[in-house]
């Protein structure tokens, strides 16, 4: 929208002027065209929105340490990026407890709370199927 108006607002302030002074009238459209043009296309980057991303989702997958135990219910984690420090209220994404100063990872972002998964933990022994009796 902002470029049109900036192109509708010179081509009007180029052709008025050339058809005042009775000028051809082929060749008002024509400079005020190509005058309209050139400079909306200069001017153009001026008025460009930039939006930075505000929203908790891209801090998934990102790692974090924990400020606070968390547990199935409750806890705090901090992310720190090269531009930010954010600190986040986090729960347990298996409901085991987490202790303070360990590494975790935001597995999703639900409500304003991060479900993170240890990334200390050790992983249990799992047992395979059950071996045939000799």
């Amino acid at each position: 929208m902002r470029f049109w108006t900036i192109f509708l607002g010179l081509f009007g302030l180029t052709g008025a002027p050339l058809t005042l002074l009775e000028i051809a009238a082929p060749l008002p459209l024509g400079i005020a065209l190509g005058t309209a043009g050139l400079l909306s296309r200069l001017l153009s980057p001026l008025f460009r929105e930039t939006s930075a991303e505000t929203s908790l989702r891209r801090f998934v997958g990102s790692e974090a340490r924990v400020l606070l135990p968390v547990g199935a219910r409750a806890g705090k984690v901090v992310i720190q990026t090269l531009a930010d420090r954010i600190e986040l209220p986090a729960r347990s994404d298996d409901g085991r407890r987490i202790g303070q100063g360990a590494r975790v990872l935001v597995a999703f972002i639900e409500d304003g709370v991060a479900a993170v998964v240890n990334l200390e933990a050790r992983p249990r022994a799992t047992q395979g199927p059950p071996r045939p009796l000799p």
